[in-house]
């Protein structure tokens, strides 16, 4: 059987640049790769096919292809200790610290290019909230510029969301390792564009920041099996779920709702879910008012990594919402 490295060894990838003609070129590359990695399309309430809502300034579309020029980067990563195996719920630390991790979805399905709120992303820096992005690999590829700017920026860290909100529940092993790798090829591209001169100088990029290989892992829908755990387990990958839902993917949802539930269910170690695509619906808006209250009750906001390293991960063998067996309803997505 071969090794992930070896698996890793046998893509070839083909890097490509802004301009005219190569744009063109690099569009049909991401066509053809569609046809060929394509996976059914989904319409979770997180990533639905509907109005994308305030988004910035997207990267060109196929600006960089999912396949990169020589050897994808070495994938490395240490063995996943056991108390981080499973599905990561929150994490128990210890007094005095009182630290909590907000976490944004950036989700996209096959059949659709969602948005990028860049409102949230401004309020996270202007009032220097660390946080961690979970971006599908299709997003990735649709937001080349957001990416860059999530993975160089000191407050943030990626992690992957998949390629394009795959249900995770319905794959066995091999289908779900594609899927893992093909997001970190693409991931690879991005990482080779930073290391560039000119990208170190626009991006502030140092040598250890962002990592090489995405060490973080949100399973779409929520959903998972036994086989995808331990597969993320053999990569060092660790899977992040959350104890608290904010529920702005609901349409219509408010700020003042918003602010309700993160306010009343948060604890020390909590993991909170947002989305950043252009479907979290109140979030920009309720995001100072909360970052406030949250830091009047004494809480400091950490990225995931970081509430990893300063307690025990709370762990469960299954992946659900807020109590087990409470996500079957995205059983009809595959």
């Amino acid at each position: 059987m071969l090794t992930p490295h070896r698996r890793l060894g046998l893509h070839k990838t083909i890097g490509c640049f802004v301009g005219p003609f190569v744009l063109t070129i690099c569009i049909i590359l991401s066509l053809f790769s569609q046809r060929v990695y394509g996976s059914p399309p989904s319409t979770s309430p997180e990533c639905a096919p509907e109005s994308q809502g305030p988004s910035g300034r997207q990267g060109e579309p196929g600006a960089l292809s999912d396949k990169a020029d020589g050897p994808p980067v070495p994938w490395k990563l240490p063995p996943l200790p056991p108390e981080r195996q499973n599905s990561i719920r929150r994490v128990e630390v210890s007094e005095p610290l009182k630290m909590i991790s907000l976490t944004f979805d950036l989700c996209e399905t096959q059949r659709e290019t969602s948005g990028y709120d860049r409102r949230i992303v401004s309020v996270l820096k202007e009032h220097n909230v660390k946080a961690t992005f979970f971006a599908s690999g299709k997003w990735m590829q649709s937001h080349p510029r957001e990416s860059l700017e999530i993975m160089t920026h000191p407050l943030f860290e990626l992690g992957a969301h998949g390629w394009a909100h795959e249900n995770f529940r319905h794959l066995r092993r091999a289908e779900a390792e594609k899927i893992l790798i093909r997001t970190q090829l693409f991931y690879d591209t991005l990482f080779r564009e930073i290391q560039k001169p000119q990208s170190v100088a626009d991006h502030g990029a140092t040598p250890d920041r962002p990592h090489s290989a995405l060490s973080l892992f949100r399973f779409p829908y929520g959903t998972c099996n036994t086989e995808v755990l331990q597969l993320l387990a053999d990569y060092g990958i660790a899977a992040i779920q959350w104890d608290v839902v904010s529920g702005d993917a609901v349409k219509g949802r408010t700020a003042k709702e918003i602010t309700r539930v993160v306010l009343g269910q948060s604890r020390p170690g909590s993991i909170v879910v947002f989305h950043a695509n252009g479907k979290g619906h109140g979030t920009a808006e309720a995001l100072p008012g909360l970052i406030s209250a949250l830091r009047r009750q004494g809480f400091e906001f950490a990225k995931v990594s970081e509430l990893l390293d300063a307690g025990k991960p709370v762990t469960t063998p299954d992946c659900y919402e807020l109590h087990p067996g409470d996500d079957k309803r995205y059983d009809r997505f595959r």
